[in-house]
């Protein structure tokens, strides 16, 4: 087989080589003065908190992932898609529980910002002999709903059907999935933390369905409150102004390399078209009949969950989540508000590191000294 040589520069003299490079240093110049002028258009809507890193982090925007196994498992409300790594440990093949990650309201199940995430998710399952679970919402695989299951996507049937899709997953992986952690950011946060209502519970049980018990919440800026008038007002300014400032502010302050990595991330974040309708119908029910505060209350109160919430966020509205979730009702809960608005997910890395891997790895020693007592090692 012949190989495939690159010639950057098929001129002798090396001269139309050096124009090209020329020209490509003159184009990135003006990209980047482009970015550092948009830059200036947008410091009044800047965050200032936002551009703050710890020292020496570099954070890794773009990573690719390969799963075990892909598919999708059909509800009523549509097919959700299902990513398993370290799939060796899925279920009762381990002791420990496995993790779910649950993905936001149109992002790809293993794309964009949140491919790192996983990545790291998966470092962690392997570590501690965990199978791992991405799952996504319906249609954000690329594949719409129908009428009948539009007309019934809402805040409760998507709860109760990725109940649905996990008995699924386990109907097709022939395993029992009982035990879980569970983490995922905006509507992924909102199930990562509500998955627990006990109505829910209390209806499985009744119909004879294998519980699923919830032995840690990590939720990342639930989303779902009921929202005012005037708050819905802000939540509409925080996504059309001050979320595209973050991004061109955040860009601006990039090497080119850098900053093609951070729009390529993006790009890949960039929902499918057929996850649109969807979409909508979720977000006008979130802004007008949002339900957090109330099943809040239907969770057990020996729950522990670690939330963590953007300060600057008009969806998450992280003080009335600390609120509802109060070391009287919940002893077991901690809530972090941290510098962020609602589609700074890109942040989720610095939570990652933060909040949810030590919270994964006191819950692993937890359940090591346990076993060690049993034992009698």
């Amino acid at each position: 087989m012949e190989a495939h040589v690159s010639t950057i520069n098929q001129n002798p003299d090396g001269y139309l080589g050096a124009e090209n490079h020329e020209t490509e240093n003159f184009r990135d110049k003006l990209e980047t003065i482009g970015w550092r002028v948009g830059r200036l258009a947008v410091l009044p809507f800047i965050h200032r908190g936002l551009s703050t890193s710890p020292e020496n982090y570099h954070p890794v925007r773009y990573a690719e992932v390969t799963p075990d196994i892909s598919y999708t498992v059909e509800t009523d409300t549509g097919e959700y898609p299902v990513h398993i790594y370290n799939r060796d440990c899925l279920g009762d093949r381990s002791d420990n529980p496995d993790i779910y990650l649950h993905m936001s309201l149109m992002v790809r199940p293993d794309q964009g910002f949140v491919a790192p995430m996983i990545k790291n998710l998966d470092r962690l399952a392997h570590e501690q002999d965990r199978g791992l679970v991405v799952i996504g919402a319906p249609a954000s695989h690329g594949r719409g709903m129908n009428s009948f299951q539009l007309a019934r996507f809402d805040l409760h049937s998507i709860v109760s059907d990725t109940h649905e899709a996990i008995d699924g997953i386990a109907e097709t992986e022939q395993v029992e999935l009982t035990r879980m952690v569970h983490t995922g950011a905006s509507l992924g946060g909102y199930l990562s933390l509500v998955f627990a209502d006990q109505t829910i519970a209390g209806r499985r049980e009744e119909s004879g369905k294998q519980p699923h018990i919830v032995e840690l919440s990590l939720p990342v800026a639930p989303a779902g409150w009921s929202l005012s008038n005037k708050r819905r007002i802000k939540a509409a300014y925080q996504f059309l102004v001050l979320e595209p400032a973050h991004f061109v502010e955040k860009a601006s302050h990039m090497n080119k390399p850098e900053r093609d990595e951070y729009i390529r991330s993006f790009v890949k974040t960039v929902p499918y078209k057929e996850a649109l309708p969807g979409a909508a119908k979720l977000a006008v029910n979130f802004l007008f009949s949002g339900d957090l505060e109330d099943t809040i209350q239907r969770l057990p109160r020996d729950y522990r969950v670690t939330a963590a919430a953007f300060n600057g966020d008009y969806i998450t509205l992280p003080y009335l989540l600390k609120q509802h979730l109060n070391e009287k009702d919940f002893p077991n809960s901690k809530v972090h508000i941290i510098d962020g608005r609602h589609l700074s997910l890109d942040s989720y890395r610095k939570i990652f590191k933060g909040i949810i891997e030590p919270e994964i790895n006191a819950l692993y020693e937890e359940s090591a000294k346990v076993k060690s007592a049993h034992t009698g090692a």
